[in-house]
């Protein structure tokens, strides 16, 4: 590999980045000290806002018990404050330290017995807990996905070992802080109404905060040489290929392939940096003794930043600051007028004193760079505001490349950064959605300002100047996503809600299927006890052992209400009874049912099973065996026993619900519930290549989308719905600012009014084109 290529590839290698055991004991010291403050402190704010939040909550209080409940939770809390900062901050210290050192902590819970006889249902509230911890941990991944990554990837170069060997999962990500709140808090008597108030306030004051948590954790990190040049574009590069699993996070092993496209555009990028090479310094030539290239910028591997003060240069700097600058612009616009350009070095060199000589090479890079920026005012995907800002980088960026070769070789130079940097946050940008004061423009306008007044030949500043703006646009950026998950997040649990509901009624009615059911019993399993199965199916999705256990107990209910037309049938319900019926009171109590509705259904059942047990009158046999593996509903009896002669023809307990839980798993496998979740929208158009087009578009890309009152929106696509069919569209700021379904995208993009806006790097494709333009002039 040619050390330009090299130089391009961000290593993931562990064994280069390892540390030794003392450093790495000091440096897993410093990160264990910034997790503890900087949680706790988070921690500490969300605990001032309760007593408020329970004062109120006791304000509006409908009744003097409920709002005694409130006073005396406030009372609980701040008596055990002190233990649950300690407890929260110890547990999640010591997750870290176990996956820092490769230690894999204990199960959550204990595996349950599988020859345990009777049934054990989820309580209410525990589902209800863990659906709120479940959302925050989910929205906390998305919110925080790139960051994560890098942690994840320098927490295994740390440690030595392959990522995600030591992730961030199991380090310091969303389900080891949710859960080990959740584990704190357990200590407190409360019920589940102040405890999902609780989980509100922890996810408003600690999870929408956890930005600038992880970016520390990252930076001590960086700073101490831990895969310091991965960049937030790698984590775009190494997510973009990393499969998930069903619950949202990365598959194992899935960082594989992010290397590999570096390397492969480390490939492409040779090309182009050998074609201006050829260019600028001639064939085989990287740089005249005259005019060194001055290495990396910025103190980087291989030079300081800094060149000998060349006369064209000097020049430049004059004219950088000159308040007659415009005049070397094409007719006062953005680009550069080169002949107009390389006249007035020539006469600020005299005006000075100084015979300033324009060189083969210098008149080159001018020529290129001129080039370089015409390509971006061109580009309809920056926006005209920001290319008014950008256009006054063309002297400072002129300068650095005369001063440092390789910033057209080294596609991690720090001016390349920078201005890609500004082009890609620059892609959501418009006028309307933008802070006047804070926003992006002001923003850009500012540091172009710092770079003009400070850059005369260190290219650090540009380094500078980098790092304060990708602290700013993290900062912004997180701000968006906050703001973009409350804006599609209710629609996105809406239709997880519904999906779960009609999963638990297609596997209720498919377990009734063509059994007559007396009314009470048919209510309690299409309401209740379908609720129960909705809530299983968000929390864990179906086949889990607690969505099959609790089905089981519907299968059970159902078969013991269908007609016994043998004397083996009718011992097996009499046998199943006990143990059925522990297991709907178990339910019942923790769906917290009215005692009329209770007493209701056991009278139904009672009257029913009596009729059904004697319909014939029972002969004295040994009851058949009925196998453990019905989840404890049906009583394990004794082999060897004779058995009716029809038996093998009997829709027993356990056939009955084997079947019916296969059917119904495969169904909802298969996906032949959605149908009817929601109807898809009705708009409907040509199939063509337009439509293909929105139907494979991907949640992150950007359109300049022309509304109906003629308005020029940068909008992005936060997400599409594979259930309605609809589209949710935010602008830079995360708020929601239009929807629509496949046909209506479609027809937009058909009739000039979306256009996608490209996801690449822009400065890597205005090289291209330059490389382009030489290669035809040639």
């Amino acid at each position: 590999m040619s050390q330009s290529r090299s130089e391009n590839v961000v290593s993931l290698d562990p064994q280069r980045n390892r540390l030794g055991a003392v450093e790495r004991s000091q440096l897993a010291a410093r990160i264990r000290e910034q997790i503890r403050k900087g949680l706790t402190q988070r921690l500490h704010v969300m605990l001032e806002q309760v007593d408020d939040a329970l004062f109120a909550r006791a304000d509006r209080a409908e009744s003097n018990q409920q709002q005694a409940t409130f006073f005396d939770a406030m009372r609980e809390i701040r008596l055990k404050r002190p233990t649950l900062e300690a407890d929260f901050a110890a547990l999640i210290l010591k997750r870290f330290d176990q996956a820092l050192n490769d230690r894999r902590p204990p199960p959550p819970q204990a595996q349950r017995n599988a020859q345990d006889a009777e049934l054990s249902l989820i309580e209410t509230d525990e589902l209800e807990e863990r659906l709120a911890v479940d959302a925050m941990v989910t929205k906390a991944r998305r919110l925080y996905a790139e960051a994560l990554y890098l942690i994840g990837q320098r927490l295994a170069a740390m440690a030595g070992t392959s990522a995600p060997a030591v992730d961030e999962v199991a380090a310091i990500g969303p389900d080891v802080i949710c859960g080990a709140f959740q584990e704190a808090a357990s200590a407190l008597e409360i019920d589940i109404h102040t405890r999902l108030l609780l989980y509100k306030l922890f996810d408003q004051d600690v999870i929408n905060t956890l930005g600038d948590f992880y970016a520390g954790i990252n930076v001590i990190l960086r700073e101490n040489g831990i895969l310091p040049t991965l960049s937030s574009a790698d984590a775009g590069h190494g997510q973009a290929r990393r499969p998930r699993n069903a619950r949202g996070g990365a598959a194992p092993n899935a960082e594989v392939g992010s290397g590999e496209a570096i390397d492969q555009g480390a490939e492409r990028e040779d090309e182009i940096a050998q074609a201006l090479r050829n260019f600028l310094y001639g064939n085989g030539v990287r740089a005249t003794a005259s005019y060194p290239a001055a290495g990396p910028a910025g103190g980087g591997q291989g030079g300081v930043g800094y060149a000998p003060r060349l006369p064209v240069v000097e020049a430049l700097s004059r004219l950088q600051v000159a308040p007659a600058v415009g005049q070397y612009f094409v007719d006062g616009g953005l680009s550069l007028n080169t002949e107009a350009l390389k006249r007035g070095l020539i006469e600020s060199g005299t005006a000075a004193g100084m015979a300033t000589v324009i060189r083969p090479m210098e008149d080159k890079t001018i020529d290129v760079v001129a080039m370089l920026f015409d390509f971006l005012f061109e580009d309809p995907d920056l926006p005209g505001e920001i290319k008014g800002a950008v256009a006054r980088l063309q002297i400072p960026v002129l300068k650095a490349a005369l001063i440092d070769a390789e910033f057209f070789t080294r596609r991690q130079h720090p001016v390349r950064r920078l201005l890609n940097q500004m082009a890609r946050a620059a892609v959501g940008w418009s006028p309307e959605a933008d802070d006047p004061d804070d926003g992006l423009l002001p923003c850009i306008q500012r540091l172009v300002d710092r770079v003009i007044d400070e850059f005369e030949d260190n290219v650090q500043v540009f380094s500078d100047v980098l790092e304060t703006f990708e602290d700013w646009l993290q900062q912004s950026e997180h701000r968006s996503s906050v703001r973009e998950e409350e804006a599609v997040g209710e629609a996105r649990q809406a239709e997880s809600r519904a999906v779960a509901k009609a999963a638990a009624a297609t596997a209720i009615d498919e377990t009734i299927g063509e059994a007559i059911l007396p009314e009470p019993a048919a209510a309690f399993l299409k309401g209740p006890w379908s609720n129960l199965l909705a809530g299983i199916y968000r929390l864990e999705g179906a086949g889990s052992p607690t969505w099959d256990r609790v089905l089981n107990v519907a299968s059970t209910l159902v078969w013991s209400l269908m007609p016994k037309e043998s004397e083996a049938a009718r011992r097996q319900l009499l046998e199943t009874l006990p143990a059925l019926l522990r297991a709907l009171r178990d339910g019942m109590e923790r769906l917290r049912l009215p005692p009329a509705g209770r007493e209701r259904l056991l009278n139904c059942l009672a009257v029913e099973h009596t009729r059904l047990a004697r319909a014939h009158r029972p002969t004295p046999t040994t009851p058949p065996e009925v196998s453990s593996e019905t989840q404890g509903v049906a009583t394990e009896a004794k082999e060897d026993h004779p058995t009716d002669a029809h038996q093998e023809e009997l829709p027993d307990a356990q056939s009955f619900m084997a079947r019916k839980a296969a059917q119904i798993n495969r169904m909802i496998d298969e996906g032949r519930f959605l149908g009817s979740v929601m109807p898809r929208l009705t708009e409907e158009g040509p199939l063509d290549h337009f439509y293909d087009r929105a139907e494979s578009m991907g949640e992150g890309t950007w359109l300049d989308w022309t509304d109906r009152e003629g308005r020029e929106l940068r909008i992005k696509l936060s997400w599409k719905s594979v259930i309605s069919g609809k589209y949710f569209f935010v602008n830079r700021q995360g708020v929601k600012v239009a929807e629509m379904n496949t046909h209506g995208l479609a027809h937009e993009i058909r009739e000039g009014r979306a256009r996608v806006i490209e996801d690449a790097s822009m400065v890597d494709r205005a090289l291209l084109s330059v490389l382009g333009n030489l290669q035809q002039g040639m």
